[in-house]
C-alpha cells in the first residue's frame, strides 16, 4: 500500500533531463478505470447541468409574447414588493425585468461552463491551450445567445442584437464568477 492506494508495479525510472533516478509508480488497471470514471462523471454532470440551463433559456424563448409579458409582469410585481419592503426607492419596469432575466439566465450558463472548463487552465501544457480553454465558455455562450435570439424570431417575439450582447455579458459574468471561485478554492487548498 502506498498512500492508501494499491499499485500494481513500482519501478526506478531514469530522468534524462536531470540525470537522476526517481521512483515511478504505475497505477493498476483498476485505478486507471476509476480515474476515467471520475472524469466521465464530471463530464456527464456538466452536460446535464448545461442542457438544463440551455433548455430553460430556449424554452422561455419559445413562449408566445403575451404569455411572456404576463410572466414578466408577475416577476416584476414580486421584485417591486421586495424593494418596497426593504424601503429601496426604485421603480422597476417590464423592460428592466426582461433584461435582468436575460442576464441572470446567461450568468447561470456561464457559471456552469466556467466551472467545468476553467480548472483545466491550471493543467494546460502551454499558453495557447490556456487561452483556448479560457475562451471556450465565451465562444460557446455567444452561440447559445445567437440561437436564443433566432428562436425568438420564430416564436413571434422578435429578435434584438442588443440581447445577444446582454446575454454575452451575463455569460461572461457567470464565467468570471466561476473562475474567481476556482481561484479561491485553489488558494485555500495550497494553504492546507
Amino acid at each position: 500500500m502506498h498512500g492508501g492506494v494499491l499499485f500494481s508495479e513500482f519501478r526506478l525510472q531514469f530522468q534524462p533531463c536531470c540525470g537522476i533516478i526517481t521512483p515511478s509508480v504505475i497505477p493498476s488497471e483498476t485505478q486507471t478505470i476509476t480515474i476515467l470514471s471520475e472524469k466521465y462523471m464530471k463530464l456527464r454532470t456538466f452536460l446535464i447541468l448545461l442542457a438544463a440551463v440551455v433548455l430553460f433559456i430556449w424554452g422561455h424563448s419559445l413562449v408566445p409574447l403575451t404569455s411572456s409579458a404576463e410572466e414578466s409582469m408577475s416577476v416584476m410585481k414580486i421584485l417591486q414588493s421586495v424593494l418596497d419592503f426593504l424601503n429601496i426607492p426604485v421603480t422597476l419596469t417590464d423592460h428592466f425585468v426582461r433584461k435582468l432575466a436575460h442576464f441572470i439566465e446567461y450568468a447561470a450558463a456561464g457559471a456552469v461552463i466556467g466551472a467545468y472548463s476553467y480548472p483545466h487552465i491550471f493543467t494546460a501544457p502551454d499558453l495557447r491551450e490556456k487561452i483556448e480553454t479560457g475562451a471556450l465558455p465565451l465562444v460557446f455562450g455567444f452561440f447559445i445567445g445567437f440561437i436564443d435570439e433566432t428562436i425568438q424570431i420564430f416564436s413571434g417575439r422578435g429578435s434584438a442584437i442588443e440581447d445577444v450582447w446582454l446575454d454575452f455579458a451575463g455569460l461572461s459574468f457567470g464565467a468570471a464568477l466561476s473562475f474567481g471561485v476556482i481561484l479561491l478554492l485553489r488558494r485555500r487548498q495550497r494553504r492546507n
